[in-house]
């Protein structure tokens, strides 16, 4: 039995905690639910009948304990022909959700969650619509009660964030460019401190140095109002551009060893990139903050898992995305998602990770 996690604050990792547990719920019961319809229409044998299909080796190769709730899940959306069809309800809409489900779990299974709370907050109810289209009605209380909490702290939340945002931070007077392809240390001895991926949580107490993002001005500006773009490089324009998108606090706060700049997203604290040189980026690395839309490989266009909208934007070249790059890279078990950094991430059991770049138009 697993126990739901009410999240007694708005503290993210209460959010996160709150989702994990509410996965476990639904997929649980997903579980139980499709082997007491099976065994209700095929016999005692029905989990048996549809483990042993020709049309799941690929399933079975993946998921060995048929008691994996992933396993349903996997039948349901990817096998055509799956017996699953036949005793839960199914359309296109229910595949797409159910596998909006799948493509969330994917990215919490192998420790990349979605750290941004609008990410989180969608997929928990994600979950919760799955298990009202399918009648898991346990589960559907269950995601009424998460999502009555999730409302009232929510409120809470907004309420605490418009007081902060009244009271401006004490802002620094003074701001050391950096260039993090230097050997020399600015500040000490002390090492450059590890960071999370741009877009990730920032853990820890904010850095000191405080800055503007300016909408007015397009810029970034000192405590004295001077631009600051000349620290910010080449890409000054774009990540202006990029930063005054987002939904962030007006005030960056850097820390001057290494021009890593944070902003509150929702109230919660973001690396959103560097003021000078970005660190060099691995190979799988992905950089920013998801775009809405989850993509998957249908007849090589990567279409909306849930309306089936073919993949277009004005914010990047998509020229690369040719049918045949589409079927050479991304299976039809596979999500895939873009952040604002152009960066295509693959979604898949086996994790996250970017597999392509766009060029920003």
């Amino acid at each position: 039995m697993v126990s739901l996690y009410i999240p007694p604050t708005d503290e993210l990792h209460d959010i996160e905690l709150s989702y994990i547990t509410y996965e476990r719920v639904v997929l649980s019961e997903f579980m139980w639910l499709c082997r007491e319809r099976l065994i209700s229409s095929f016999g005692e044998n029905g989990v048996s009948i549809v483990y042993q299909r020709p049309d799941h080796v690929s399933l079975t190769e993946r998921y060995r304990n048929p008691m994996d709730p992933m396993f349903f899940l996997s039948s349901y959306i990817e096998v055509t022909q799956s017996p699953l069809r036949l005793v839960i309800p199914y359309n296109n809409h229910f595949r797409g959700v159910a596998k909006t489900v799948k493509h969330n779990r994917n990215l919490w299974a192998h420790y990349r969650p979605p750290d941004e709370r609008h990410e989180i907050l969608m997929a928990i109810n994600s979950l919760r619509v799955f298990a009202a289209a399918v009648g898991m009605v346990d589960a559907e209380a269950a995601g009424v009660s998460i999502s009555e909490r999730l409302r009232e702290i929510g409120v809470s939340r907004a309420r605490a964030i418009a007081g902060v945002a009244s009271s401006d931070p004490t802002v620094a007077t003074v701001y050391v460019p950096v260039n993090n392809n230097s050997s020399n240390e600015t500040v000490g001895e002390e090492p450059t401190p590890v960071r999370p991926r741009i877009g990730g949580s920032w853990v820890g107490d904010l850095p000191g140095t405080v800055l503007e993002l300016s909408n007015k001005y397009q810029d970034v500006l000192d405590a004295s109002g001077h631009s600051m773009k000349t620290q910010l490089g080449a890409g000054a324009a774009k990540s202006i551009k990029r930063w005054l998108s987002m939904s962030i606090n007006s005030w960056l706060f850097v820390d001057i060893r290494d021009g890593a700049t944070v902003a509150l997203m929702n109230g919660d604290p973001h690396l959103i990139g560097y003021l000078g040189d970005e660190p060099e980026l691995q190979p799988a690395e992905y950089r920013g903050f998801f775009l809405s839309g989850i993509y998957e490989n249908r007849e090589g266009l990567l279409s909306e898992i849930e309306n089936g909208e073919r993949f277009e934007t004005k914010l990047f070249d998509t020229s690369p995305l040719t049918k045949d790059w589409v079927n050479a890279n991304i299976t039809s078990d596979a999500s895939v998602r873009f952040t604002d950094y152009g960066d295509l991430v693959l979604i898949d059991d086996d994790g996250s990770r970017r597999i392509l770049t766009l060029e920003e138009n």
